[in-house]
């Protein structure tokens, strides 16, 4: 650096441009170096204070309202539509009830919003008043704007049934309302995921087929199979006897290694290998049911019946 520092600024200049010697006065101090340093978004929140607690229903509908038509228009200046609202409020007690809703799309329509809000508003307990309230989207997406048609005043489709889903939410609650869809596991029992009713489904998995219909929890049957391998020839199942007219198998599932640590389902399926197969009976129906215990260290060999097909 001091090498650096004796050599004339013109010659540096010329060859290097001016950053060396910007970068040597902004160590020695000689020049400003302003730093921007990086700043979390602004919380899509907004509050209101009182001078005096309030806890008539009236006045906590209004202050919704109000808290809501602000949180709106951000929102909609943002282009963005929040899909998780949660209300608070600051007791004079020390309490902080809040009340929380979700939608199916996202919103910023403030009449909509203090619409779901104040559905919830007997489940609100002001206790002695209420000093202030918080109303922040917890969650947004983007909403772009979408041109509609000329004089067509009344709703999509899509945004009709996402208020009979946000509706249906309201009253039976957030984890009543949602969509089954395959997950991405080869064990049965994870094969399922529960998505929010619109969001876009997922690709299907390629692999063997699965059954319609899982029993939870798998039921014992008794069968006969002449060759350990071989599909049953027969199973009683509910105390009706099923004679195999063609089957298939075995698929060996065993439980997912990498998921043992703190995961009930796979300490129970730690060591359990299942030997899967599709069997049709004489009367057409056709099942999904499985061998454990002969691989796995069991004393006996076990059937159970796992699922149903369509």
């Amino acid at each position: 650096i001091g090498e650096l520092a004796r050599l004339p600024r013109s010659e540096v200049r010329a060859r290097f441009g001016p950053s060396p010697w910007l970068r040597l006065d902004h160590a020695h101090g000689a020049a400003a170096e302003p730093i921007a340093w990086p700043h979390p978004p602004a919380p899509w929140a907004e509050r209101d204070a009182f001078a005096e607690p309030i806890a008539t229903p009236e006045q906590l509908a209004a202050t919704l309202a109000r808290l809501a038509a602000r949180l709106g228009a951000r929102l909609l200046a943002a282009r963005l539509g929040g899909l998780r609202f949660r209300a608070d409020f600051a007791r004079v007690d020390g309490a902080r009830p809040a009340i929380a809703v979700a939608t199916a799309l996202p919103v910023h329509d403030p009449a909509y919003l203090h619409r779901l809000l104040t559905a919830q508003l007997d489940r609100l307990e002001p206790g002695f008043g209420i000093e202030a309230a918080t109303l922040a989207a917890t969650r947004t997406a983007s909403l772009d704007p979408q041109q509609g048609r000329i004089g067509a005043l009344a709703e999509t489709p899509r945004q009709t049934l996402a208020r009979t889903l946000d509706t249906l939410a309201l009253r039976l609650g957030q984890d009543a309302v949602w969509r089954p869809a395959p997950a991405n596991s080869h064990v049965p029992e994870r094969s399922l995921q529960r998505l929010p009713p619109l969001d876009p489904p997922p690709a299907w998995l390629i692999g063997p087929p699965r059954p319609v219909r899982l029993l939870q929890p798998p039921e014992p049957i008794t069968a006969t199979a002449p060759v350990p391998d071989d599909p049953p020839l027969l199973f009683r199942w509910r105390g009706a006897l099923h004679r195999v007219r063609v089957g298939t198998g075995p698929e060996r599932i065993a439980a997912e290694w990498w998921r043992r640590s703190g995961d009930p389902l796979s300490a129970e399926m730690a060591n359990l290998v299942r030997d899967y197969y599709r069997v049709e009976d004489a009367a057409g129906a056709r099942f999904w049911v499985f061998r454990t215990g002969r691989d796995a260290g069991a004393p006996g060999t076990r059937w159970f019946l796992h699922g149903l097909f369509g």
